[in-house]
């Protein structure tokens, strides 16, 4: 009897953690992905900001390396 206490008690537990490591890692991948998803967008809304800015300083005749020498 105490055997097959023993052994219910491991299974359980041993179920236990690997359900916990599942949801674990799903978890980093899920916020994995959504960090993916933001710097995407954070790199098109440079690259959209860099355009406007090379756009206003071709309108002012500014060139931004004379200018700063």
């Amino acid at each position: 009897m105490n055997g097959a206490l023993a052994t219910t008690l491991i299974g359980i537990t041993g179920g236990g953690l690997l359900t916990l490591h599942a949801v674990f890692f799903r978890m980093i991948f899920t916020r994995l992905d959504r960090i993916e998803e933001r710097s995407d967008r954070v790199y098109v809304l440079a690259m959209v900001q860099g355009e406007r800015l090379d756009r206003i300083e071709s309108k002012l005749n500014i060139d931004p390396p004379a200018e700063a020498a």
